[in-house]
């Protein structure tokens, strides 16, 4: 019964590494889309380091701060940050507990349309996965004169396991620049909204 119990737990963390392996690949399409938006829209003045200031926030603790010179983002509590610079773009992951992983990114883009936004939804995985249900448990969008927010959140579960996947993207009206963001993790998402909330767009 015990190595029966035992097998069972071993599957249930392969099948959990498969859909990790999905997250890797979600973070490299990312990475390909960054350019495709960089692409004819980018400058070199654009491109240089912005420095970093001090948030007002009191979530953002400056030494938990980074940058790519388009946005300013603080890593959250418990999280650690690796980067990584593919044809002058750079891209995060963020590596939290239980397993939960966080690619973001940044780029030239103005189009905050729902059409552009679904497109985008789609192109990095909000559609089924084989051998998983799936349900979108959270979809909202908002915006200000500022900023476009967009949150979706989709829950798949099956083969004895459930994951969450987490998409949101951030437009700034006044500067054409988009923030980028993809998580998996098994259900505790309250690391998400302080991540956007502390998104800095630097002009």
């Amino acid at each position: 019964m015990a190595e029966s119990s035992g097998n069972e737990m071993k599957k249930g963390l392969q099948r959990w590494n498969i859909v990790r392996q999905r997250g890797v690949f979600v973070g490299a399409f990312m990475l390909v889309l960054a350019v495709f938006i960089m692409a004819g829209t980018s400058r070199a003045d654009r491109m240089r380091p912005a420095p970093i200031k001090k948030s007002k926030t009191q979530n953002n603790d400056v030494r938990r701060q980074r940058t790519d010179g388009n946005i300013v983002f603080c890593v959250p509590k418990g999280f650690i940050c690796k980067d990584s610079v593919f044809a002058g773009c750079r891209i995060f992951l963020l590596l939290g507990e239980s397993e939960t992983e966080v690619t973001l990114n940044s780029g030239f883009d103005s189009d905050d349309s729902p059409e552009h936004i679904n497109s985008i939804y789609s192109d990095l995985g909000g559609e089924e996965m084989e051998g998983y249900e799936s349900t979108v448990v959270a979809d909202v969008t908002k915006s200000d004169k500022r900023v476009t927010k967009c949150i979706r959140v989709r829950k798949y579960t099956g083969q004895g396991i459930v994951v969450y996947w987490r998409f949101a993207v951030l437009f700034d009206k006044a500067t054409g620049k988009m923030c980028l963001v993809s998580a998996y993790d098994k259900g505790k998402g309250d690391y998400l909204e302080p991540l956007l909330e502390s998104v800095r767009f630097n002009p």
